[in-house]
């Protein structure tokens, strides 16, 4: 009887031993693959940078990528290029309507009274309609975020209307209402800092936009631009405004203010003569037309561009965000050469800009590597020059990429800080 259990106990004791095994392996497998899956950024190996992409295949990338070891040459830090903007809160008083107007008032760094500086008369629109000054600011986050290395040099004057107002010219009187009191704050800021009378733009959304149509309108030659983003005005006042540089946005989806008004005005004026006005029409843009304005970097260039009397004819140029430069100071490549600007997402804080070249920036960019006889090329960020690198074989695709990170940790409100960093093998 003994012996007969003792027969019966061996099979299961290996059975249970194989199991227990098993097991084991099971757990130490599943351990490994976690380990791996949640290495800190630093642990992972980074990705390099590449002008151009690798021509070896699929398996042979995926190989590389994974046991490559590299070493962070460089990180740059661009906070001066763009900064959180600091306004003063300040009030008013229009001894004319006698309302107390609440503005916010930007300098620049470093403001000297022996520099003459462009002004922003900025208009918001009626979602920010109160007396916190803060609430009139925020659509301006967008526009500093973007192109905060110029619009850092400029005076910004942004009034607020109260919440039971609206941005008219004449309220119980001629030039009695909000927008003529904002006027004469503006006058005011001209009169008390040093402004160059030859660079004031009026920019407004919404709201604001019919009330940059209403100063184009009456005091069209105090200003060198405008920018009336879904906003609408008076076409019969379109022959006023044929010699002042108007660039407007709007949304072809606007529910709120049609995109017809807009449309109305561009042709009065354009019917009328002039020649130094825009139109960018946004295809899937409803109401906010103002975060593709204020992102546009075309636009601010173009706006800072303007000079009454020493750019009558409304030329300008454009300073991209990134560029690619030659050995002789020539720009080869920038985004105005690509089809899209993507920013991809990486490991835990990490972007990469990525450049989708048209089919003229191919060509431009395989040329200029053709021709560069081993000459190194410079990359700008801005006005921030980044690094040099050697073109080592010709682009072999559309895509120029750059890798590095958005610090979105300090990321707020109108702030971002950018680091590039850039790898070597």
């Amino acid at each position: 009887m003994q012996n007969k259990s003792v027969k019966l106990r061996k099979p299961i004791i290996i059975t249970v031993s194989i199991i227990v095994a098993l097991l084991i392996i099971i757990c130490a497998t599943v351990g490994v693959l976690f380990l791996l899956k949640d290495k800190t950024p630093e642990e992972q190996p980074a990705s390099s940078f590449s002008s151009q992409t690798s021509s070896s295949s699929p398996t042979e990338s995926a190989t590389e990528e994974t046991t490559r070891v590299e070493k962070i040459l460089n990180t740059y830090t661009l906070p001066d290029e763009y900064t959180t903007p600091e306004f003063k809160k300040l009030y008013f008083k229009d001894d004319i309507s006698n309302k107390n107007v609440p503005y916010s008032l930007f300098l620049p760094e470093n403001y000297s009274s022996k520099q003459k500086y462009p002004v922003i008369f900025f208009l918001h629109g009626a979602g920010e309609r109160g007396s916190d000054h803060t609430t009139a600011l925020r659509t301006l986050g967008t526009l500093f975020s973007y192109n905060s290395d110029i619009v850092k040099n400029a005076i910004i004057v942004a009034p607020q209307c109260p919440l039971d107002g609206w941005w008219n010219l004449d309220d119980g009187g001629t030039e009695k209402g909000w927008l003529a009191a904002a006027m004469r704050l503006l006058y005011d800021v001209e009169d008390t800092y040093s402004c160059d009378k030859d660079r004031i733009y009026v920019m407004g959304l919404s709201m604001g936009g019919y009330a940059t149509w209403s100063v184009l309108q009456r005091y069209g030659e105090h200003f060198a631009a405008g920018v009336p983003i879904c906003g609408w005005g008076d076409p019969y006042e379109a022959p006023k405004m044929t010699n002042i540089p108007i660039w407007i946005f709007h949304g072809k989806l606007d529910k709120t203010v049609s995109i017809q008004q807009s449309e109305t005005m561009y042709q009065a004026i354009t019917a009328a003569g002039g020649k130094k006005i825009k139109f960018t029409r946004l295809p899937k843009t409803e109401h906010s037309a103002w975060t593709d304005a204020f992102s546009n970097r075309e636009l601010i260039c173009w706006m800072f561009a303007q000079n009454k009397s020493k750019n009558p004819d409304a030329t300008y140029n454009v300073t991209p965000y990134i560029r690619v430069v030659d050995a002789n100071g020539s720009v080869i490549i920038s985004e105005l050469d690509a089809t899209r600007l993507d920013l991809e997402n990486g490991t835990n804080l990490t972007k990469k800009f990525k450049l989708v070249l048209s089919s003229s920036g191919v060509e431009k960019l395989t040329n200029a590597y053709t021709k560069s006889d081993g000459k190194p090329f410079t990359v700008y960020f801005g006005n921030k020059k980044l690094f040099d690198f050697s073109a080592t074989e010709k682009p072999v695709d559309d895509v120029f990429a750059i890798d590095g990170v958005f610090d979105l940790a300090n990321y707020f409100h109108y702030y971002h800080k950018i680091r590039m960093m850039i790898f070597n093998k």
